[in-house]
């Protein structure tokens, strides 16, 4: 049934970019590219000289409505697990140190001048340079993801002893580039305030969260402004306390990384 749904949307895309609508989504950016690319390559087979101006970023192939489909019900899904681990984590990082909630609670506050109810904005969330940091620290601190698996596609030397061959796996873990005392000093500490005072921003090489080259993770920004107004929202609505055992900082694997303990969080609301 979505990806009927899926469908039907990208077929209304398509209908609508080729009649001159304007972008409104993902989808219509990838419809329209694909019908540019498409005009561009007509262009080219009649031997018309097209400017490189003319030329799209990316020469795109035609995409069926259902391919277009069965694309965005994985976006939509894929980060469900991603997602989870780090709003996990992100709960009971704040319960367990409440003067960094107090933090956030305050900014999220200020920026809609006093009334919790005030509905984000961007503008608002650009403001947010503290939650923004905390989400950063957590994302680095505990992230959701530590593991990436690359196929070799050619041999591929990776030291002066060994050699992956063609066809093998490589699952590199981002963990030891996030935990990395040069870029980030005492990296097994929670500081949010490296974010904003200290050099954790120009560490880009370090910063592989949401991996890094041509397949990064497209939703990276919207992933972190989700965590952002999700963690904002929460400090001015609700309280909530932590059960804290010895396993809570552990961490164990699940696709994506949990606290072993499960996080045991207790909710009320706030007057």
């Amino acid at each position: 049934m979505v990806l009927d749904e899926f469908s039907q949307c990208a077929a209304k895309s398509k209908v609508r970019m080729a009649a001159g609508g304007d972008i409104t989504c993902i989808m219509d950016a990838w419809v329209k590219q694909m019908q540019d690319s498409e005009k561009y390559r007509q262009k080219i087979a009649k031997g018309i000289a097209v400017d490189q101006s003319e030329k799209p970023a990316q020469v795109l192939r035609e995409f069926s409505d259902f391919e277009i489909s069965m694309t965005l019900f994985t976006f939509l899904f894929a980060s469900q697990d991603a997602t989870s681990s780090a709003s996990t984590w992100l709960f009971q990082l704040m319960a367990d140190r409440p003067e960094l909630l107090d933090r956030v609670r305050e900014e999220n506050l200020k920026v809609r001048n006093g009334d919790r109810d005030v509905r984000f904005s961007m503008d608002m969330l650009e403001k947010m340079t503290f939650t923004r940091a905390v989400v950063k620290e957590t994302l680095r601190y505990r992230p959701p993801v530590i593991m990436v698996p690359y196929l070799v596609k050619k041999d591929f030397p990776v030291s002066d002893s060994f050699t992956a061959p063609k066809g093998s796996m490589i699952v590199p873990s981002v963990y030891p580039a996030l935990h990395d005392p040069v870029a980030y000093p005492n990296p097994d500490s929670f500081d949010p305030d490296r974010w904003i005072t200290g050099d954790a921003e120009k560490m880009t090489k370090n910063w592989l969260v949401f991996g890094t080259g041509p397949h990064y993770c497209l939703g990276q920004t919207y992933a972190q402004l989700n965590l952002m107004g999700m963690i904002g929202k929460a400090s001015m609505h609700f309280d909530w306390k932590h059960q804290v055992t010895s396993l809570s900082e552990d961490i164990k694997v699940f696709a994506t990384i949990f606290p072993q303990d499960d996080c045991h969080l207790a909710f009320s609301n706030r007057l």
